[in-house]
């Protein structure tokens, strides 16, 4: 059964562009969202 998500068709900049404004909205750190991508990088390539 293969599964077509939406977001793996997006570009990275475009995801990373709309994240980068939710957590400035909400008051939190660009440096919180680059520790959140490069844990994410590290345990897909683990």
């Amino acid at each position: 059964m293969e599964v077509d998500y939406r977001i793996f068709s997006l570009p990275f900049t475009y995801i990373y562009s709309r994240y980068l404004a939710k957590i400035e909205r909400t008051g939190r750190r660009t440096t919180e969202l680059e520790a959140a991508l490069t844990w994410l990088d590290t345990a897909s390539s683990a």
